[in-house]
């Protein structure tokens, strides 16, 4: 006897999986999904990408490996004014190095997209750089901040408010006219965005903070009630323009939901994930109100500098990151070695030492960055470090024909 009326093996397959308990769907469908996993990490795409590193015409030439999701992330950390990209097929992880060594014309950097166990099996490997870190604030102390106070003036001149919903209509307004447009306009193809469904059905708990002006709702934000400390989530504006940044309303997101729930109790927030670029915007504007790092992704980018060049040198000095080491996160700052220093180690700490970093490392580039170590406060003694850059570097890089 066949199977009913329009019943298929998609279907059978179906009702036998959610027959099954979910405890014992996570036991029995967990190993092979990580297996899974394991292996998809181990055969990569490959890219060429080549782009300028500054205004005069400077060239830096990367080959990315990795996932073709977050191949776009990449190039936008690495070349914020645009990049060619060529595919360049699939490798097995363990052939890259090799292979792009042999090549007669090697790229100035390789940036593999890997898990954080996967870059520790395959060391040296590089300097890894997370996905995203996340924060907490102290909603005590909030209020307190220079940036804060002056938030508040903002709210008050424009005549900003906010309210709270638990609504699914309000929701739904909030994510289809803020949130998503705000995102996209803000991130272009690097947004991670989150489905309608994934932000509902994932998070049981949660409310929403609508900012309005004049009665119009004009922002607004997720706060999601997790197990450790509640979250902010979502946030979205009704334009992601420089007026809106003016106006105060992307700050008035945050001090409503952080307001909102320190009047329910809540000492710590999760103030939510930033970039590791210590240039970037939401960075620095979390950490002028507060943010402390508290964890970061297990997903992220191995960079591997394989030929001195100018390029290369250029996108250094560039772009301060928060690496992971060891386990624990450091800023990583590359200075020119050769000239009078920019800063003093004192204004260093003061510019990139983020609060929940173990260390930062300031690292001099060419000849001058082999002398000795600079005088280091002692206040910053276990906190800051200068050093030339080939401990991170390596001696192996070939110059540039």
């Amino acid at each position: 006897m066949g199977l009913p009326r329009g019943n298929t093996l998609r279907e059978l397959g179906r009702r036998l999986y959610f027959a099954v308990p979910p405890a014992a769907r996570r036991l029995l469908l967990g190993p092979p999904r990580v297996a899974a996993q394991a292996l998809r990490g181990l055969r990569v795409g490959v890219w060429r990408m080549a782009g300028p590193v500054g205004d005069d015409g400077v060239r830096l030439v990367v080959v990315y490996a990795g996932s073709t999701e977050l191949r776009h992330y990449a190039r936008y950390l690495i070349f914020p004014q645009g990049a060619e990209e060529t595919p360049l097929g699939t490798r097995w992880v363990w052939t890259l190095r090799s292979w792009l060594r042999d090549q007669t014309d090697p790229p100035d950097l390789l940036v593999h997209q890997m898990r954080t166990w996967l870059h520790r099996m395959l060391r040296p490997s590089g300097l890894f750089y997370p996905l995203w870190i996340r924060g907490l604030v102290d909603s005590r102390r909030y209020g307190s901040h220079d940036s804060v106070v002056y938030d508040r003036k903002r709210i008050r001149r424009n005549g900003l408010s906010y309210r709270v919903s638990s609504s699914l209509e309000d929701f739904r307004h909030f994510y289809d006219e803020l949130y998503l447009p705000f995102a996209r306009a803000t991130y272009g193809d690097t947004a991670e965005i989150r489905s309608f469904r994934k932000a509902i059905k994932k998070f049981r708990h949660w409310e929403l903070v609508v900012v309005e002006k004049d009665g119009e709702t004009v922002a607004g934000g997720q706060i999601v009630y997790m197990p450790s400390f509640p979250q902010i989530a979502l946030t979205g504006a009704k334009e992601a323009s420089r007026e809106m940044v003016e106006a105060g309303v992307i700050a008035a997101i945050y001090y409503f939901m952080v307001e909102h729930l320190r009047e329910r109790g809540h000492d710590v927030i999760d103030f939510g994930g930033v970039r590791p670029s210590l240039n970037d915007g939401l960075f620095r504007f979390k950490r002028q109100r507060g943010f402390r790092a508290h964890e970061y992704a297990d997903n992220g980018y191995a960079l591997v500098p394989l030929v001195r060049s100018e390029g290369l040198v250029r996108f250094l000095r560039r772009t301060p990151w928060v690496r992971v080491a060891r386990g624990k996160l450091v800023g990583t700052v590359f200075v020119d070695g050769d000239a009078s220093p920019e800063a003093s180690p004192a204004e260093l700490a003061h510019r990139y030492l983020v609060r929940g970093m173990d260390r930062l490392e300031v690292y001099r580039l060419g000849e001058g960055g082999a002398q000795g170590p600079a005088e280091v406060p002692p206040e910053l003694a276990n906190r800051l470090r200068i050093l030339p850059a080939e401990r991170v570097l390596g001696s192996t890089l070939r110059d540039r024909a």
